[in-house]
């Protein structure tokens, strides 16, 4: 059974169980990931995706959030990949960029 990793509409509960169940297999692919075409997620970054995961946040949390990962270089398409959005959609919601 290959690895469910898009976490949308699960609990952090869900989340934590299913990893714990999967984390060989989780671990598996994350060594098998070629580091020279992946790019390791910022400190903003991963505030934002933890974020998306969870079941509880507030659009003032996200927009923080997203403001943060702009300052610190992240493109609109990597938000839009970590909110699981289209980037037209982050744009609508939190502004363009310029």
């Amino acid at each position: 059974m290959p690895l469910n990793l898009d976490f949308t509409g699960m609990t952090e509960e869900e989340i934590d169980s299913y990893c714990e169940a999967h984390a060989d297999g989780i671990c598996a692919y994350a060594h098998s990931l070629d580091p020279g075409h992946t790019t390791p997620m910022t400190a903003a970054e991963q505030q934002l995706w933890r974020c998306a995961l969870s079941a509880t946040n507030d659009r003032q949390q996200v927009c923080d959030l997203v403001a943060d990962a702009r300052r610190t270089g992240s493109s609109p398409e990597r938000i839009a990949r970590l909110l699981r959005l289209p980037v037209d959609e982050i744009q609508a919601r939190f502004g363009s960029t310029s």
